[in-house]
């Protein structure tokens, strides 16, 4: 499970640097899987990340969000950019904990199929970037320097 947590949080970050010009056929078995997961979904957008994740950018309800997939169908989670004060208690916490030093540019959330939802946290301070990964039980590090922009 981590390995695949580390690739979907580098596959995220990646994703969001990458331009959705066009639209990818992410094939059969994940298009069926994902019109089974998410059957409201509107101005779906297909990419392939690192050559194994199928990335679909969508609305749904009015929020803009990501889905990944692997080749065969199979579900390993979504995202979307949530706001400060939505964050649970220790979560939000342990991100004003860091507030102080940096500005906090983005948050979003990551919903693994199972399990519980993981939190990244895009600070700026002096120029660099760094994002902050907090789970739902306040435990942080930092995953990645990469920009990312809002969805």
């Amino acid at each position: 499970m981590k390995k695949i947590l580390t690739t979907l949080t580098f596959s995220f970050f990646a994703f969001f640097i990458v331009s959705f010009a066009g639209n990818y056929d992410p094939g059969k078995q994940v298009y069926e899987s994902f019109k089974k997961d998410f059957p409201h979904a509107m101005q779906v957008k297909w990419q392939m990340e690192r050559s194994i994740l199928q990335v679909a950018r969508f609305t749904q309800n009015g929020r803009a969000q990501l889905a990944y997939y692997k080749e065969n169908g199979e579900f390993l989670g979504q995202t979307w950019l949530v706001e400060l004060n939505d964050l649970p208690r220790k979560v939000k916490e342990e991100a004003l904990h860091t507030a102080g030093q940096v500005d906090i540019k983005s948050v979003y959330i990551f919903l693994p199929p199972e399990g519980y939802p993981y939190y990244y946290i895009t600070l700026e301070s002096n120029g660099k970037t760094i994002i902050k990964e907090i789970d739902s039980n306040g435990h942080s590090s930092f995953v990645s320097k990469k920009r990312i922009p809002i969805i």
